[in-house]
Formats: C-alpha cells, structure tokens, sequence
C-alpha cells in the first residue's frame, strides 16, 4: 500500500500496485460521551482499475486500527459492471486477517468477476446470488449461495486457497432446473440480444464466440455440477446433467461428463488442452441404451417406434472455437441399434412411394420390424464420411452414401 491517510473526515487509500486509488468521505456524531458512535461514510474512486461507488456504515472510529476486534460493516456499491452488498465483521481492516461477511452480487457475467477477485469464472448470462463469505488466513469460503444465472438457478458452496500457487478454486453446484441456453456462453455460442451496432446475420450453426484461454493458466480448479432437470427446447430430449470439471496449468477437462438422452446416456469426457496454440481438444462419448422413440419427440411418426441405440464419437481437433476444433477433427462417429420397430409410413415416406403413404394415412399406420441399423462414419480434417450407413426393415433396406462436412456445415448425402 503506497499510502493511507485519514485527515478532516476525507480517508484517502492509494495502491499504485494494485491500481486502486479510493477517495472517501467520513462523518460521525463521536463526542466524549458517545466514544462507540457508528460511522457513515461516501466512497468514489477506482478499485483494481474498476470504477467504484459506495455507500454504508461501519463501527466506531476508534476501532479503525483495532487488529483484534471484528469491526462491523454494512456496504452497499458497484464496482465496474457489478452490484455488491456486504454485511459483516472484518477483522484488521488492512490486511483482512478475518472476515464474516452476508454479500449479495448482481452483474452481466461471472467473467466480469475476474478483474476484481482475480478468479476465473465462465462467461455467462446476467446472475445474482447471496451467500456467506468466510476467510479464514489463506482459505476463502462462500457457502451456502444460492441464485440465479440466467433462468437457470444455482446453489452451493465455492472455496478458494490462495495458499497454493496457482490459487485453487474447489466447489459444488447443483441446480434444481437448469435452462439449457444458459449453457451456450460456456461453448462459445453468441447470445440472443444483439447490440445495435451489430446487425449481420449469424448464419452459422456450430458455435464460433473465441474460448478466452489466456486466464486459464491463472488459476486452477475442482468443480463438480449437478443439474436435476433440463429447461430445453422440445426437439432436444436432454434430461439431466452431471460434470466434474477440472482446470489444471490451462489444461481444462470435463471427465465425467453425463447426460441423460432419451432414458438413456451419452457419457464421457472432454479435454481442451489451452496450453497449445490454437486449443487442441480431445471428445471420447459413449451413447447407451437411448429410446430411438424419445429421440425425436417433435416427430409425430417417431412416437410409434421402439428400439435402443449405442454409439460411439471419438473426435481430436484444434481451434479457438467449437466451430473450428470440429471442422478440424479427426476420429470416428459409430452408432447401432439392434432390431425394434418402427413406424411403416416413416419408411414410406423416406422411399417417397405416394401410394403406400397415402393408404396408410386412410387406413392408420402400422409398426414394422428393423433388422438392424448401423451408422458409421470415419472422420478426416471435419469432413465424415460414411464406412456404413444404413436401416434394414421387413419392407425396405435404406442405404446411404456420402459426407457431412463439419467445416463448411454441409450436407452431400444419397439416399
């Protein structure tokens, strides 16, 4: 600390090093007879570079330099793009020795975070969230948070060492219903909301916002998440979640990482290693025993059929984007599904025989046996390309041929 004085009521608190610099103005009613008169004060100035204002009062004046006695604090402020509310004691005011604190946040993003705590967080859609925060010597606590991120809600308990170099988040999430769009920031999907300023149409699928690896080394971490149920659209049978991620030296993993589909599974795991330049990225998934009749619940035909399929996706690439690693991978996509029934006017349909479709609108659909269905797909610089593709029925066998090129997010496929 460079300097801090306090002089005429006006506290003055400068840190070069920090690129803090907070002006503040103080007054209290103190006199003989009153020695324990709480303190107002009016604060302005900039905090690690963020532009600050607050609010609030503490204990006595007296205690200002206590290092023993907790010293009580009610603050209100924003610094930069974030809301803050604190209630609590502290402990030796200069060097936090202690702190028991009730906070509340607000802001657009967890990422706005970082340069204020140094803590790497997600890019995510506007939170809150009210928790208590504990340190005690080099161990920091928020526990017991809950809130929302997005139309998400979010509870748990974070800690963070600052004794270990690098510092050390660890924690648990769990979220009762989780909004599957609120997701899209954490894989570089552009929000809905839209500046001014930026009309062009994103033409594009696959998401392709940048992953911010330069703070990845700052820090690392141990999180586990659990989401009970899926908010999604209704074409997307996703159930569940369950992840335990890991940040180690800029080497983030995702291992488990599971979802529930379609009463089944597509577990696995998912390495981005942001040491290299661009990221390279590893995806080893397994799907298990998924309802081919819960996959396409938007699909009036599918409703009629059952079967279970398994798979497997085994992807390497690299880039910056989730666009680029895939239209860089290298891999294989395999998936199979062993006898079941399907709808007969879906198969009639796809060999677009006009009377047969017809007659079974007249007459009501019927169930027909699959033999099998096999797709495998090898997959070379983002382009896949069929080894095998087909779907064997009592009444038609459906071959396909051809690519699905991941790059340039085409289609060149005969049925």
């Amino acid at each position: 600390i460079n300097s801090i004085a306090l002089r005429e009521g006006k506290l003055t608190y400068k840190d070069p090093g920090q690129k803090t610099e907070i002006d503040a103005s103080l007054s209290t009613s103190l006199t003989p007879a009153d020695p324990a008169t709480a303190l107002e004060f009016n604060a302005q100035g900039r905090f690690k570079g963020n532009k600050l204002h607050a609010k609030g009062t503490g204990g006595s004046v007296l205690t200002l330099r206590d290092k023993q006695t907790p010293y009580p604090l009610n603050v209100t402020g924003t610094i930069g793009p974030t809301f803050v509310h604190v209630q609590g004691r502290i402990t030796n005011l200069l060097q936090f020795s202690a702190i028991d604190l009730i906070i509340r946040l607000h802001g657009g993003s967890l990422a706005q975070l970082y340069p204020v705590l140094g803590i790497v967080l997600p890019d995510t859609p506007p939170y809150k969230t009210r928790g208590r925060l504990i340190r005690e010597g080099k161990i920091w606590q928020y526990k017991n948070f809950s809130g929302q991120i997005g139309k998400s809600d979010i509870a748990g308990t974070f800690k963070i060492d600052t004794g270990k170099a690098p510092t050390l988040l660890s924690g648990n999430l769990h979220s009762r219903k989780l909004n599957f769009a609120d997701l899209g920031p954490l894989v570089g999907t552009k929000s809905t909301k839209t500046s001014a300023a930026d009309t062009r149409p994103n033409r594009r699928v696959l998401p392709d916002t940048p992953f911010r690896t330069d703070r990845w080394n700052k820090m690392d971490a141990d999180v586990t998440l659990k989401a009970e149920s899926i908010v999604r659209d209704a074409a997307l049978p996703i159930n569940n979640l369950t992840t335990h991620l890991r940040l180690h030296n800029a080497l983030l993993t995702l291992d488990p990482l599971n979802f529930g589909v379609a009463s089944g599974s597509l577990a696995g795991l998912v390495k981005l290693n942001g040491r290299a330049r661009p990221i390279q990225a590893t995806v080893d998934l397994k799907a298990r025993k998924i309802r081919i009749a819960e996959l396409f619940p938007t699909l009036s035909s599918a409703k009629t059929s059952i079967g279970v399929m398994n798979g497997d996706i085994d992807l390497k690439g690299q880039g910056n984007t989730v666009a680029t690693m895939l239209g860089s991978a290298d891999g294989r996509v395999a998936l199979a599904m062993n006898q079941g029934e399907i709808s007969k006017l879906m198969m009639e349909a796809v060999g677009l025989h006009l009377l047969e479709m017809l007659q079974l609108k007249l007459s009501g659909d019927k169930n027909i046996q699959i033999h099998c269905g096999v797709a495998d797909f090898g997959v070379k610089k983002g382009v896949m390309r069929t080894n095998v593709f087909l779907l064997d029925t009592d009444i038609t066998r459906l071959n396909v041929t051809g690519d699905i090129n991941l790059r340039e997010e085409m289609l060149d496929l005969t049925l």
